[in-house]
């Protein structure tokens, strides 16, 4: 049984090197980290999720759209659970499996998933990021992107230096606001200023991206839309 929060979808993903495609959502409760930005804190807890079999998930993804073969499991943080049941399940059904997580938690069962969105994170989010288990994600995954949360220079500065150690990884940034900031202007201001900076830096390659975040733009701020 997993701890669902929400089974949503079809909708497009809004963050990553994906962005723009067509998928569904299934976002598990429960994370080992506690971010200062978090945009899913309803979903960091399992008291109030429904636990649903691998078997029920893929009922309700089914009824929603039959049609959509790709399905992105998030979180909070999908790897605090055990994900080779549902994996297994969701290969069964065809499905293509894409995963966004930070990177802190490896189980073997992550070779089946098509795509991983690794998300370490940046100073801002106070949190400390496990090189050793990161460097397992890079070393063990079928095929993964990097994405960081830039918030402050700081945060820019760790994701030049994961780079440059991990330059052949599709790397994204994209910005956020400050916590309880809801403010388009803002957030467009600091992709601004992010992008002006990623085009002079000379130190970081052109498989960096500058991206916003899709759904915020098109629907406002309901992370994974």
């Amino acid at each position: 049984m997993y701890p669902v929060i929400e089974i949503f979808g079809p909708t497009i993903q809004g963050e990553g090197i994906w962005q723009g495609s067509r998928t569904m959502f299934v976002r598990l409760a429960g994370c080992d980290y506690r971010c200062r930005w978090c945009d899913t804190s309803y979903a960091l807890e399992t008291a109030a999720a429904k636990r649903l079999t691998p078997q029920e998930i893929v009922s309700q993804l089914k009824i929603l759209a039959s049609y959509c073969k790709t399905v992105t499991l998030t979180g909070g943080n999908p790897c605090v659970h055990m994900l080779e049941p549902l994996i297994t399940t969701l290969r069964a059904e065809d499905y293509e499996i894409h995963l966004e997580t930070q990177g802190s938690l490896w189980q073997d069962s992550l070779k089946m998933v098509d795509m991983i969105n690794l998300s370490p994170k940046a100073p801002s989010s106070g949190m400390q990021q496990n090189q050793s288990t990161l460097a397992e994600f890079v070393s063990q995954a079928r095929s993964l992107q990097l994405k960081i949360i830039i918030l402050t220079d700081a945060d820019y500065a760790y994701a030049r230096e994961l780079h440059q150690q991990y330059p052949d990884i599709p790397m994204v940034l994209q910005v956020c606001n400050e916590p309880g900031q809801d403010n388009y202007e803002s957030l467009m201001s600091k992709y601004r200023a992010l992008v002006n900076k990623l085009t002079l830096d000379s130190s970081i390659s052109d498989n960096v991206r500058a991206l916003p975040q899709l759904h915020v733009l098109a629907w406002g701020n309901r992370p994974g839309v």
